[in-house]
């Protein structure tokens, strides 16, 4: 699931959902995939280790974020990068 943002100019007649309508930008990009792989590696890895499915939040969060600092950091510094790339093309 990606985001994707459309800016519109109404075109000379000034009226939106005409045919002068001007697609100015489309920029999308894939704003939960980095989140999907965390999550898809954790529960493969749970399951294949103890046979054991996710079944809480606590849980989830545990195996998502190990108590290793350096790979926490890792995760909260490319969900940085990447909301900083794309607010900065919108700007």
């Amino acid at each position: 699931m990606g985001v994707k943002l459309n800016i519109v100019s109404a075109g000379p007649d000034n009226q939106f959902g005409t045919a002068d309508d001007i697609e100015a930008l489309t920029l999308s990009w894939p704003y939960f995939q980095l989140f999907g792989k965390i999550i898809d590696r954790a529960v493969k890895e749970t399951y294949a280790s103890s046979g054991a499915c996710i079944r809480d939040f606590d849980a989830l969060n545990a195996a998502c974020f190990p108590a290793d600092s350096i790979s926490r950091a890792f995760v909260i510094l490319g969900a940085i990068l990447t909301a900083l790339v794309f607010s900065s093309l919108v700007e």
